[in-house]
């Protein structure tokens, strides 16, 4: 608590503490903290199609998955935001923005699949990385960023071919194209 280099803060050091000792247990147990982080994303890398820097998200499903069963193994002051920013920073999720050099160079690496695709109103977010089913990889969950609700969904057919299924609401036409011109993009990409 003396020590002006560190946070002072008595709950805080003893989560690290505590963090530190659930750390080595993860481990032991996944073999890696790499491989543990890898069991929530198929074990594949994930690639996140963002053309606008405003629509970088600071959290996403595999984030809150991870965040939640961190808690529940005993970690403490572990969000999601910080998980999102670890994943990004292990290179577990690509989310540069798709004109960035590094999107590009990540990119033609390969051995990644689509995480989510950000526009302004919608997020197009790969089915098999949300429900953790190698099945539904080829399947494309529509996301209304304002509340959340899942208002459609895209599956993608040989040859680069899709089919676009949103719910009857209001402003369909508006999700339709808004998905429909960032599949294209997508499916050109690939």
């Amino acid at each position: 608590m003396n020590n002006a280099g560190i946070i002072r803060n008595r709950k805080k050091i003893e989560a690290s503490i505590n963090n530190a000792s659930l750390f080595l247990k993860l481990q032991q147990e996944f073999g890696s903290f790499n491989n543990y982080l890898l069991s929530f994303t198929l074990q594949k890398r994930l690639t996140n199609y963002i053309e606008k820097i405003e629509n970088l998200p600071p959290t996403n499903i595999i984030s809150d998955r991870i965040s939640k069963d961190m808690k529940k193994r005993g970690f403490k002051f572990l969000g999601s935001t910080i998980m999102y920013a670890h994943l990004q920073a292990a290179g577990i999720i690509n989310d540069h923005i798709m004109c960035c050099f590094k999107f590009k160079k990540l990119k033609n690496e390969g051995q990644e699949i689509l995480g989510g695709i950000y526009t302004d109103k919608i997020v197009l977010y790969n089915a098999g990385i949300q429900e953790n089913n190698f099945k539904k990889l080829n399947e494309i969950v529509i996301i209304k960023k304002e509340d959340n609700e899942i208002i459609g969904n895209i599956s993608i057919v040989e040859n680069k071919n899709y089919k676009i299924k949103i719910k009857n609401l209001k402003g369909k036409n508006e999700y339709k194209n808004e998905a429909e011109s960032m599949i294209m993009k997508y499916l050109d990409l690939n």
